[in-house]
Formats: C-alpha cells, sequence, structure tokens
C-alpha cells in the first residue's frame, strides 16, 4: 500500500508515519519492515485524516492536529494513546508547529485564534496573545522557524508584509514591515541572518537577506529563474540553509530549487512521479545533517533531498497487507463503518468483519 501523509518523524533508524487516508499510525524500520501501531479515532476534514506535524519528547511521541488545538501522545513503551485537547469557537486550522525544550508552540492560520503553548512535561495548554495593532486580527501566516530561543514567522496580508518575533522566554511578539513585499512564500533563520523569499510589489521575485536585528536588508533579484505568483499563493513553502545555499522547497511540484548565495545560480531538482495525480503536494520537511526529507500526501512514497548530492531520493517502502489489515479491522470495529476514502471495498469489508 502507498504511503500518504502530511507529516512523519524519523529517530533512532525508524519511520513514525500516521496515514492521511487511513486513520491509523504506522512504524516502519530502515529496512522497510512496516507495523501498525495504534488507531487515532479522528474524524476527517476534507477527506483527509490530518496530522500535520510530529515530535518526539522523552518516551513520547506528539501527533499535532490540522484542524483544532489537540494532540496526540503515544507512549513510546506501552503505545498507549492520549488526547490533549483546548478548544476554540472559531474555525481555523493549524499553519504550522515548533519545539523549544519542553514546549511546542501552535499556531493557528490566522491571528483571530491565539498561539497555544503546550508544555511537554504537563501536558498543558496556554493561550499567547498576538500583540496586534488595530485592524492586524485576521493576518493569515507562514510556517515558522526556530531559532536561538525565538520563533520567526511572517504574515501574509497582501502589500502589508511583517516578520513575527515570538520570544520564548517572555512570550511577547515583535514585529518588523517588508517594506516593498507584496506577496510572501517563507523564509529561513541560520547562522545569524534570516532570509524571506517574497514577490514585490514590483513584479520582481525577491530574496532578501537580514541580520536577527531585521536591519540592512540585502536584495536578491531571482526573477530571471524563480517566478512566483502574483496571489496569495504559495510556491516554496520550505527554505532551508546549508554551506552557504539555499533550498526552497516546491509546494506544488516535486522539485527543489538549489540557490547559491556566492554566485546567485539556481538550479531546479526534480524527483519521479511515483504516482499518477493531477495534485501534487510536498506538505512538510525535516531536516538531518545531510538530508531532508519530504513528507506528501499525494506522491505515495517518503522521500528525501540528499544535500551532497543535489538529488531527490524516493523511499519505496509500503504498507504490508497484514499491517493495513490489523488497521481496517480497528476501524469497523470502532466506528462500525467505512468509508469510499478508507481503501476498503465490499469485498476486503466483509473478510474483516468475518475475521
Amino acid at each position: 500500500m502507498y504511503i500518504y501523509t502530511f507529516s512523519g518523524l524519523y529517530e533512532d533508524n525508524k519511520w513514525w508515519i500516521p496515514l492521511s487516508d487511513m486513520d491509523g499510525l504506522f512504524c516502519i524500520d530502515k529496512e522497510g519492515d512496516s507495523e501498525y501501531v495504534t488507531f487515532f479515532g479522528q474524524e476527517k476534514y476534507n477527506g483527509h485524516y490530518d496530522i500535520s506535524k510530529v515530535f518526539s519528547y522523552n518516551d513520547k511521541l506528539i501527533f499535532v492536529h490540522r484542524y483544532a488545538f489537540e494532540v496526540k501522545v503515544l507512549s513510546k513503551k506501552n503505545k498507549e494513546l492520549e488526547t490533549v485537547r483546548h478548544d476554540i469557537k472559531s474555525e481555523f486550522f493549524i499553519s504550522n508547529a515548533v519545539k523549544s525544550d519542553n514546549i511546542i508552540w501552535i499556531y493557528p492560520n490566522v491571528m483571530t485564534v491565539p498561539i497555544i503553548k503546550l508544555n511537554l512535561d504537563n501536558m498543558e495548554m496556554t493561550e499567547i496573545k498576538w500583540n496586534l495593532k488595530e485592524g492586524d486580527a485576521s493576518l493569515p501566516i507562514i510556517r515558522l522557524k526556530y531559532y536561538e530561543n525565538k520563533v520567526y514567522f511572517a504574515t501574509r496580508k497582501e502589500n502589508d508584509i511583517k516578520i513575527g518575533i515570538l520570544d520564548c522566554n517572555t512570550d511577547n511578539i515583535t514585529y518588523k514591515r517588508l517594506s516593498e513585499a507584496k506577496y510572501i512564500n517563507c523564509i529561513e533563520v541560520s547562522d545569524n541572518k534570516l532570509w524571506a523569499l517574497y514577490r514585490s510589489k514590483s513584479g520582481k521575485t525577491i530574496l532578501e537577506e537580514f541580520d536577527l536585528n531585521l536591519d540592512k536588508g540585502k536584495k536578491t533579484d531571482l526573477s530571471y529563474k524563480l517566478e512566483l505568483s502574483d496571489s496569495i499563493k504559495i510556491n516554496y513553502f520550505e527554505l532551508v540553509f546549508k554551506n552557504n545555499t539555499l533550498f526552497a522547497f516546491s509546494t506544488f511540484e516535486n522539485k527543489v530549487s538549489v540557490i547559491d548565495l556566492s554566485t546567485e545560480d539556481i538550479t531546479d531538482v526534480y524527483g519521479e512521479k511515483r504516482i499518477e495525480s493531477e495534485e501534487m503536494t510536498v506538505s512538510d520537511i525535516q531536516r538531518m545533517e545531510d538530508k531532508i526529507i519530504m513528507y506528501s500526501p499525494s506522491l505515495g512514497c517518503i522521500e528525501y533531498f540528499d544535500i551532497s548530492k543535489r538529488e531527490i531520493v524516493a523511499l519505496n517502502y509500503d504498507i504490508n497487507q497484514e499491517n493495513y489489515d490489523c488497521l481496517c479491522k480497528d476501524i469497523v470495529r470502532t466506528k462500525g463503518y467505512v468509508t469510499e476514502w478508507d481503501r476498503l471495498n465490499l469485498e476486503k469489508y466483509l473478510n474483516v468483519i468475518n475475521s
């Protein structure tokens, strides 16, 4: 069975993969052998079971839901699962989450909803205010970057792009406006610098580099090679710095654009298409020392970008049929039914309930 997922975690030579088309968690070792771990018991949103981020803390795995302030906490020892939830009476989804020591910072996609600070020692959720000026409450945001006890992000309001910085010690947030940005795609923070990739008000693709005081920005015009949409659409969702190079991860193509900061040369690296799909989305990455893992709900596999070889490699791991059957049995036992999205036809359903 193909692997579809919005996020995952590679740790101790194992992959922890929450499927997006089936409501279950699987563990895959480096040889590709799979093990069924647990059934989450989630509701489906927009045709998917959506775990947006996976973290590890001590002997626990934490799975962050995308459409609620809810996490599933799994014990690595006994595989027991508990749910921690903070209810908010508003429509939103989770933009991103990052971990700092014993805290997970969970950011909604709009500023009408507070940030959630999850303490991993006691599993308490606390609301954090945005420190906004009047009129800014509806600003959407892009993905987060954690660097030296601060969380960096950017707002996405057209012609009013701001870099936000949350101090993890004080929970205070400050903002710096990018005066020439019309739409922003992504940021990176590393090596005491911040980079922002955006479409300017004059229609150019700009990579702007700052020191961490966000002063004296250096702008580089990349329009000759990278074209960003003249809309709120995000063409590149992640930017990663390594060895004086930025790696820009495409949202809608199986592609990484390699930006050499010394020469300003750009090279596109493409991965192979494992399955035919009208929609292609890479939804999350995980940084390793010399590789960047790519998770996708549409590729049908896990991939990684090899930094030194500059290539995208597909891992031909699958969920074996026996493990898949175990999940199907849990779905039927718990829900009493399956849907067309659950990859279980009538014959398979009858086999499961009679087994």
